[in-house]
Protein backbone atom coordinates (compact mmCIF):
# COMPACT_ATOMS: atom_id res chain seq x y z
CA UNK A 1 0.00 0.00 0.00
CA UNK A 2 2.79 2.58 0.92
CA UNK A 3 4.55 2.08 -2.85
CA UNK A 4 1.14 2.81 -4.50
CA UNK A 5 1.20 5.67 -2.29
CA UNK A 6 4.55 6.89 -3.12
CA UNK A 7 4.46 6.61 -6.98
CA UNK A 8 2.59 9.72 -7.54
CA UNK A 9 5.07 11.98 -5.18
CA UNK A 10 8.09 9.85 -6.89
CA UNK A 11 6.87 10.85 -10.50
CA UNK A 12 6.36 14.57 -9.50
CA UNK A 13 10.56 14.19 -8.09
CA UNK A 14 11.63 12.64 -11.14
CA UNK A 15 11.13 15.85 -13.60
CA UNK A 16 14.89 16.51 -13.30
CA UNK A 17 15.21 12.76 -15.00
CA UNK A 18 12.11 12.42 -17.58
CA UNK A 19 11.02 15.02 -20.14
CA UNK A 20 7.62 13.42 -19.48
CA UNK A 21 5.61 10.44 -18.36
CA UNK A 22 7.60 7.89 -16.61
CA UNK A 23 6.90 4.30 -16.17
CA UNK A 24 5.58 4.24 -11.86
CA UNK A 25 9.68 2.16 -11.26
CA UNK A 26 11.43 4.04 -13.05
CA UNK A 27 9.98 7.37 -11.64
CA UNK A 28 10.33 5.87 -8.43
CA UNK A 29 14.10 5.19 -8.83
CA UNK A 30 15.20 8.62 -10.29
CA UNK A 31 13.34 10.40 -8.24
CA UNK A 32 16.06 9.48 -5.40
CA UNK A 33 18.66 10.64 -7.69
CA UNK A 34 20.34 14.27 -7.26
CA UNK A 35 19.63 16.99 -9.50
CA UNK A 36 22.90 18.33 -8.92
CA UNK A 37 25.00 15.15 -9.77
CA UNK A 38 22.82 14.68 -13.03
CA UNK A 39 24.07 17.97 -14.22
CA UNK A 40 27.36 17.03 -12.93
CA UNK A 41 27.23 13.66 -14.85
CA UNK A 42 26.38 15.71 -17.94
CA UNK A 43 22.72 14.50 -17.98
CA UNK A 44 20.36 16.15 -20.99
CA UNK A 45 17.05 15.99 -19.46
CA UNK A 46 15.77 17.27 -23.13
CA UNK A 47 17.58 14.76 -25.07
CA UNK A 48 17.25 12.36 -22.40
CA UNK A 49 21.08 11.69 -22.93
CA UNK A 50 23.97 11.64 -20.68
CA UNK A 51 27.72 12.91 -21.62
CA UNK A 52 30.11 12.75 -18.69
CA UNK A 53 32.27 14.79 -19.12
CA UNK A 54 35.99 13.79 -19.73
CA UNK A 55 37.56 15.13 -16.55
CA UNK A 56 35.48 13.79 -14.43
CA UNK A 57 37.00 11.44 -11.67
CA UNK A 58 34.21 9.17 -11.64
CA UNK A 59 32.59 8.54 -15.14
CA UNK A 60 35.10 10.23 -16.96
CA UNK A 61 38.21 9.35 -19.52
CA UNK A 62 41.75 10.31 -20.63
CA UNK A 63 40.97 11.79 -24.25
CA UNK A 64 43.69 12.65 -26.53
CA UNK A 65 46.03 15.10 -26.12
CA UNK A 66 46.19 16.22 -29.62
CA UNK A 67 44.70 19.69 -29.97
CA UNK A 68 40.70 19.55 -31.01
CA UNK A 69 40.45 15.97 -30.63
CA UNK A 70 38.27 14.54 -28.01
CA UNK A 71 38.72 11.12 -28.77
CA UNK A 72 39.40 8.41 -25.95
CA UNK A 73 43.12 7.53 -25.64
CA UNK A 74 44.67 4.94 -23.77
CA UNK A 75 46.47 6.31 -20.82
CA UNK A 76 49.66 4.92 -21.44
CA UNK A 77 50.29 7.07 -25.07
CA UNK A 78 48.01 9.63 -24.50
CA UNK A 79 47.04 9.68 -28.09
CA UNK A 80 44.13 8.10 -29.41
CA UNK A 81 44.68 5.67 -32.34
CA UNK A 82 43.52 7.57 -34.93
CA UNK A 83 46.50 10.72 -34.19
CA UNK A 84 48.86 7.90 -33.49
CA UNK A 85 48.42 7.21 -37.72
CA UNK A 86 48.27 10.38 -38.26
CA UNK A 87 51.63 11.44 -36.47
CA UNK A 88 53.10 8.27 -38.16
CA UNK A 89 51.66 9.28 -41.90
CA UNK A 90 53.79 12.78 -41.36
CA UNK A 91 57.03 11.03 -40.03
CA UNK A 92 56.34 13.23 -36.80
CA UNK A 93 57.29 11.62 -33.15
CA UNK A 94 54.80 11.37 -30.31
CA UNK A 95 56.20 14.39 -28.81
CA UNK A 96 55.04 16.52 -31.49
CA UNK A 97 51.48 15.69 -30.63
CA UNK A 98 50.88 19.68 -30.06
CA UNK A 99 51.86 20.44 -33.70
CA UNK A 100 49.76 18.23 -35.44
CA UNK A 101 46.58 19.63 -37.22
CA UNK A 102 43.35 19.38 -36.13
CA UNK A 103 41.50 16.20 -37.63
CA UNK A 104 39.35 16.48 -40.29
CA UNK A 105 36.47 14.68 -39.13
CA UNK A 106 33.61 16.28 -37.97
CA UNK A 107 33.07 15.70 -34.06
CA UNK A 108 31.89 12.47 -32.38
CA UNK A 109 28.84 12.47 -30.15
CA UNK A 110 25.20 14.01 -29.94
CA UNK A 111 24.97 17.22 -31.66
CA UNK A 112 22.29 19.17 -32.66
CA UNK A 113 21.38 19.56 -36.32
CA UNK A 114 23.24 21.60 -38.62
CA UNK A 115 20.41 23.72 -39.98
CA UNK A 116 20.08 27.25 -38.70
CA UNK A 117 17.81 27.37 -36.00
CA UNK A 118 16.51 23.05 -35.97
CA UNK A 119 16.49 22.23 -32.12
CA UNK A 120 16.33 18.81 -33.02
CA UNK A 121 19.82 16.47 -32.52
CA UNK A 122 21.30 15.12 -35.66
CA UNK A 123 21.34 11.31 -36.84
CA UNK A 124 25.10 10.98 -36.66
CA UNK A 125 28.23 13.17 -36.75
CA UNK A 126 28.71 12.13 -40.34
CA UNK A 127 24.98 13.51 -41.27
CA UNK A 128 25.23 16.57 -39.47
CA UNK A 129 21.07 16.66 -39.73
CA UNK A 130 18.45 15.25 -37.90
CA UNK A 131 16.35 12.85 -38.88
CA UNK A 132 13.29 14.80 -41.06
CA UNK A 133 16.23 17.11 -42.76
CA UNK A 134 18.32 14.14 -43.39
CA UNK A 135 15.57 12.21 -45.55
CA UNK A 136 14.68 15.58 -47.00
CA UNK A 137 18.44 15.75 -48.52
CA UNK A 138 18.59 12.50 -49.63
CA UNK A 139 15.04 12.86 -51.28
CA UNK A 140 16.51 16.09 -53.02
CA UNK A 141 19.90 14.36 -53.61
CA UNK A 142 21.91 17.94 -52.94
CA UNK A 143 24.75 18.22 -51.26
CA UNK A 144 25.09 19.12 -47.31
CA UNK A 145 25.81 22.46 -47.93
CA UNK A 146 23.22 22.98 -50.78
CA UNK A 147 20.76 21.62 -48.60
CA UNK A 148 21.76 23.85 -45.72
CA UNK A 149 22.04 27.28 -47.75
CA UNK A 150 19.10 26.62 -49.42
CA UNK A 151 16.46 29.29 -48.14
CA UNK A 152 13.84 26.55 -48.88
CA UNK A 153 15.18 24.80 -45.40
CA UNK A 154 13.14 25.28 -42.73
CA UNK A 155 13.80 24.53 -38.63
CA UNK A 156 12.01 21.68 -37.19
CA UNK A 157 10.08 21.78 -34.08
CA UNK A 158 11.97 19.83 -31.13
Amino acid sequence: MNQVMAVPSARAGAMHVFAGGAHDQAAAVAAVIDPAFLAEAGWDPVCLVLSPPSGHPLLGRPVCQVPGCGTTAPARTQLCVSCQRRLAERGMALADAAVLPARPEPPRGPGRCAVSGCGRERMSAPAQLCQAHLELRQRLGISLAGFTASPMTRPRPV
